[in-house]
């Protein structure tokens, strides 16, 4: 009798033990997007009105395909912004025109795939590569007025710094 009560105790052990570790597995896979790290942050310049924002997250299942989130109600939900991008690295920056309520233009650069240029709010996007002298992007900024025709500037990490007028088609290489 004492030899079935010694092989119980550390059955029981065992499940209990197999219990809380199921209960663990089940809160922490639940903490993926939008807690994954985030990469990039993009903010409406009209944050106030609209609630726009857009992030990149590097998805710790998903060792692909970079996600890009976006959320117009100031983080409260977030919807995955994948239409046109097969990007397999990670994004280093997203910028919004200044128009953005306007125009619904955003930017986003890649640590190897470019930059991204989406006209829609994020519905779709399209590579815009044309005359960068690299594809690894370091830097994007935007500098204009919602009222012009504003400038955004690319850095590649290999060197040099482009521009592009947002109505152009092609960037120039200005160092």
């Amino acid at each position: 009798m004492q030899g079935t009560l010694r092989g119980i105790a550390p059955v029981r052990h065992v499940v209990a033990v197999l219990a809380v570790a199921l209960v663990w597995v089940s809160f922490t896979a639940r903490a993926h997007n939008p807690h994954d790290p985030v990469m990039a942050i993009g903010v409406s310049p009209d944050y106030a009105t609209d609630q726009t924002l857009f992030v990149s997250t590097f998805s710790e299942l998903n060792w692909g395909y970079k996600d890009m989130l976006r959320s117009t109600d100031g983080g409260v939900s977030w919807s995955k912004m994948p239409k046109g991008m097969d990007n397999r690295n990670n994004f280093s920056a997203i910028r919004l025109s200044p128009g953005f309520s306007l125009d619904g233009a955003v930017y986003a650069a890649t640590r190897g795939d470019g930059v991204y240029a989406s006209t829609d709010r994020g519905d779709s996007w399209q590579l815009i590569n044309t005359g960068l002298s690299g594809l690894n992007i370091g830097e994007l900024k935007i500098a204009g007025s919602p009222h012009t025709d504003y400038v955004i500037f690319a850095a590649p990490t290999t060197g040099g710094l482009h521009r592009r007028a947002a109505s152009a088609n092609a960037w120039t290489s200005v160092l």
